[in-house]
């Protein structure tokens, strides 16, 4: 039986292997981030904590992130200029919306 044929060549078969898999790591990374596990990067607005996460998902997510994150890349602090309850409700979102809805 041929599997039904998607963009960019990929079979019906190989595409729900591959949502299966991101939809694990989103999960797993999810779990880190609740538990506390393995957070690499305090985020922070003058000073004042803002959130805690893990770098591969906010550069993954923004660009805004991902271009503070490399220009800081041996530091475990970034600073923003954004409001930090911003910056931590736009992290808690970015983490949020990993997750699967059913």
């Amino acid at each position: 039986m041929e599997g039904l044929r998607l963009l960019d060549g990929l079979e019906e078969i190989q595409f729900l292997r591959i949502q299966s898999h991101c939809s694990t790591l989103f999960l797993y990374m999810q779990h880190l981030h609740d538990t506390n596990r393995f957070l690499d990067v305090i985020v922070q607005n003058d000073g004042e904590y803002a959130a805690s996460a893990h770098r591969l998902i906010l550069a993954a997510y923004s660009r805004h992130l991902d271009a503070a994150l490399t220009s800081v890349q041996d530091s475990a602090v970034i600073t923003l200029n954004i409001d930090p309850k911003v910056t931590g409700k736009a992290i808690f979102i970015i983490y949020a919306f990993t997750k699967i809805i059913s």
